[in-house]
């Protein structure tokens, strides 16, 4: 089941939090916009004319009247602004935006109207184009700051899809990225490690947009995070899908193959255990691992140097028991 509203998974106590996360969401996706006016009359000569299919979409839109006038069945509007964002910007934003509903019941009953319709005039105040902010990236570092922010309170539970940005920097400074270079995370949960890999090449004067970035994650709600993550970092370009990383990788080259990386990081969940039936590309392992036992950890290290260049680099983060060597892990260290 698609969860309706990726930050209110991992805790989002308040409605005006609530609704916030997904405001900012439209926002950023069309910047030049208000998302107040994205049903006026007046927006069609707004629109960026670089989405194929937005005058179609607007055909059926321009009737309406602004989301600043709605007084009735305000969720439904919403959640029909959304629909038409994502049919408009499928390559970003598909699956991301339609599963969120404004409709939803928190506890007992559901945002109403009037609730819903007093926000979206107090939203209409704020300026939320890039140029409004103090650094272009506000809207993602604050984003980022929610998901940290979260996460510390879920405990170790965080661990799917947040790693503490004092590690990752660690792993990043590692594989010290070049301009025209390609990086994979396997397990990227909400992105933070290309996120970060980006930066790092921007901070040293490289061009961020000649950073190919690839990621996999197998949590669908997670997966939605990193997405929105992405794209309020404003990074369009990243390669993000969504499947279990072991069982079947989806990054393929040119020959149908597993596509290689220069730069490999990862925080693979610590300690899980694995099914070997139907694993795709098993030359990957050369060593298989006990099923049970939680050894997925060293599955994940043999994925990833099957997918790094002869000459890349990896770094990845790893419980310390894979120090241990057991008589089942002792041929994959020799």
């Amino acid at each position: 089941m698609r969860v309706t509203n990726s930050l209110a998974v991992i805790g989002l106590p308040s409605a005006f939090q609530y609704i916030t996360e997904d405001m900012w969401r439209i926002s950023r996706v069309l910047p030049s916009l208000s998302l107040m006016t994205i049903f006026s009359p007046q927006v069609q000569g707004v629109l960026p004319q670089t989405s194929q299919g937005w005058a179609a979409q607007l055909q059926g839109l321009v009737q309406r009247p602004a989301l600043k006038h709605a007084k009735e069945n305000v969720g439904t509007t919403l959640n029909k602004a959304l629909e038409a964002i994502e049919d408009a910007n499928p390559d970003a934003l598909q699956d991301v935006l339609k599963g969120i509903n404004f409709n939803r019941k928190i506890g007992q009953r559901t945002l109403d109207d009037d609730t819903l319709a007093d926000f979206v005039l107090n939203f209409e105040k704020i300026p939320l184009k890039d140029s409004d902010f103090e650094f272009p990236d506000l809207l993602g570092a604050a984003y980022e700051w929610l998901i940290k922010y979260f996460a510390d309170s879920a405990g170790k539970k965080a661990g799917e899809f947040y790693t503490p940005a004092e590690v990752v920097r660690i792993c990043v400074e590692i594989g010290n990225p070049k301009e025209g270079m390609s990086v994979y995370d396997p397990t990227v949960g909400s992105g933070g490690m290309l996120i970060q890999m980006r930066d790092y090449l921007r901070e040293n004067g490289g061009d961020a947009n000649e950073l190919a970035l690839y990621g996999q994650e197998k949590m669908g709600t997670t997966w939605s995070i990193c997405k929105m993550n992405m794209l309020l970092h404003g990074i369009s370009h990243a390669d993000i899908r969504q499947e279990d990383t072991l069982r079947e990788p989806q990054h393929m080259d040119d020959s149908n193959e597993l596509k290689r990386y220069d730069r490999v990081v990862a925080n693979p969940p610590f300690s899980q255990n694995y099914i070997k039936k139907d694993l795709k590309f098993s030359g990957r392992f050369p060593v298989m691992m006990p099923e049970k036992g939680k050894k997925a950890d060293l599955m994940f290290v043999q994925h990833m140097l099957a997918v790094l260049k002869h000459d890349g680099r990896l770094a990845s983060v790893m419980p310390h028991g894979v120090l241990f060597v057991s008589v089942h892990s002792a041929p994959f260290f020799r």
